[in-house]
Order: structure tokens, then C-alpha cells, then sequence
């Protein structure tokens, strides 16, 4: 599904994998919430990572997510990741966590990325305990 080969997708590409039309993914492009890069002609080439952010976009936007809440999780997960050294793939389970504010209120911190570090701490020695 690759159309170009190099792991960049056209938008006819980005519409299947994410089932957003061309006009809403243009959309949230004026609206900041993603910038594919751009060819010489100014096509737009979306990566993997756009991919996965629309993905979440359509998700949340689902849940009933504003615009502007949406754009808060993306900028504060950014951050969080470059911070903490994780990988691409690391970073949907970053998302998902994002997704559910409600959970931030079960932890003593303020800071995203603290959080997200105490959250993993659990997970790990949960994980360590069902040895």
C-alpha cells in the first residue's frame, strides 16, 4: 500500500489507511495537527508517524475530543517521548495513555512525562511480580 516506495504515502494512501477523506486531512493540517512534508510540486508525502497521528485524531475526534484538546495531547506526548528516548513504536502505548486523562488522577505528579515514567515503573514491576 505503499505507493511511493520509500515509506512515504500520498494522501489517495493516507484516506485508506485511516478512513479520513482528503478534505478532513487537509483540514487538520491547516488546523496544526500534523505537517506531512511536502515534494518540490507541493504534494504532500505523510510518513508512518502521520499516519499513526491521524489515527489517533480520528479516534479522539470520535470520543467527542475538541480540536484543541487534541492538539494539547499531541504537543505534550512530543515532548515526553524526546525527553524519555522513546521510539516510534513506544509511542502509541504514550498516546493511549494520553487518551484517558482520568488515569493522570490516580498518580501524585503533575508533569506528563513524570507520569508516564511512574505508569511504566508499575507496569514493570507488575510484570516483574507475575514471574
Amino acid at each position: 500500500m505503499d505507493a511511493l516506495g520509500d515509506g512515504r504515502y500520498s494522501i489517495r494512501v493516507v484516506e485508506q489507511l485511516t478512513g479520513l477523506t482528503a478534505r478532513q486531512i487537509r483540514y487538520y493540517e491547516t488546523k496544526g495537527l500534523l505537517a506531512p512534508q511536502r515534494t518540490a510540486g507541493r504534494q504532500r508525502l505523510f510518513s508512518a508517524a502521520d499516519v499513526e497521528r491521524l489515527q489517533w485524531i480520528r479516534t479522539w475526534r470520535g470520543e467527542g475530543v475538541t480540536l484543541a484538546a487534541i492538539k494539547t495531547r499531541l504537543q505534550a506526548a512530543k515532548p515526553a517521548h524526546a525527553a524519555a528516548g522513546r521510539t516510534p513504536a513506544r509511542e502509541t502505548d504514550a498516546w493511549a495513555r494520553l487518551s484517558r486523562p482520568a488515569l493522570t488522577s490516580l498518580y501524585p505528579v503533575s508533569d506528563r512525562g513524570r507520569l508516564m515514567e511512574v505508569m511504566e515503573e508499575r507496569h514493570r514491576s507488575r510484570k516483574d511480580g507475575d514471574r
